[in-house]
């Protein structure tokens, strides 16, 4: 005797109420994705205005993103020592955008994500990198590494390398410890201010946001080399990052209570 097995679909046990339920929720969140996507994009656009205004009023005017012929001016900008304010332009711009095209009630934790990155992403880590790469240069260590004789080009890139070495390795280890330092200080300071118990953890969005520390680094380390000046010259755009991080920051951010 010949037997079918019958197809089981994904409906077919499930009442039709479990059935409008479903494509209820998927419906939801469906239409939450496409808020959030079209929220990231509006607090972008604010938080690149904040970094232009920043930009324009640390220039004096010399760099003003309305007049084309000022817009080669931006490279002479030192935006390694800027990043503090030009972080700050784009955290205020990425708030109003968020509290201008999000829910109300999303403004609690877009200030606290205001706080953390403020705090916890540029002025605790950026001041302590600027503050060893100060010391560095006050000890005169790079002065101090071994030198290998001879006059060939690669004897020479050797001997510049192990120079750096001081400046990278505690430009680098000054980057960790502000990024715990100054995380562990925000959630302090917004324990005081919302919640008692407020922490958030340190995100893989905020390592992202620190490629404008890594490119400060190399700016500090070799300030005449080129590259690492060029390097210096994507700080601005990175810097849009924290912004948008607290434009979009809902009751279902990494702050936890």
């Amino acid at each position: 005797m010949i037997t079918t097995n019958p197809i089981k679909t994904e409906y077919a046990w499930q009442t039709p109420l479990e059935i409008s339920l479903k494509g209820q929720i998927g419906e939801v969140r469906h239409k939450n994705k496409v808020h959030d996507n079209s929220l990231k994009i509006k607090t972008g656009i604010t938080a690149g205005l904040g970094i232009l205004t920043g930009l324009t009023l640390l220039s004096k005017g010399k760099f003003n993103p309305l007049n084309p012929n000022t817009w080669k001016n931006y490279l002479k900008i030192d935006h390694t020592k800027n990043i503090i304010p030009l972080a700050g332009a784009s955290i205020l711009g990425g708030l109003l955008g968020g509290i201008a095209f999000d829910k109300k009630e999303n403004l609690k934790p877009k200030l606290k994500e205001s706080i953390s990155q403020m705090v916890g992403n540029f002025i605790v880590p950026v001041s302590i990198v600027t503050g060893v790469h100060k010391l560095t240069d006050k000890f005169k260590l790079a002065d101090k590494m071994p030198q290998l004789k001879g006059a060939a080009r690669a004897v020479k890139r050797i001997n510049g390398s192990l120079k750096m070495l001081p400046q990278v390795g505690l430009s680098i280890a000054a980057l960790a410890i502000g990024i715990v330092g100054g995380n562990f200080l925000a959630n302090k300071i917004n324990g005081l201010i919302f919640d008692k118990d407020a922490k958030r953890e340190v995100r893989f969005a905020d390592l992202s946001g620190h490629m404008e520390d890594i490119c400060m680094v190399s700016a500090l380390v070799a300030p005449e080399n080129k590259f690492c000046h060029f390097i210096g010259n994507f700080i601005p755009p990175l810097l849009g990052i924290a912004g948008i991080s607290v434009g979009t920051a809902n009751n279902n951010s990494g702050h936890k209570h």
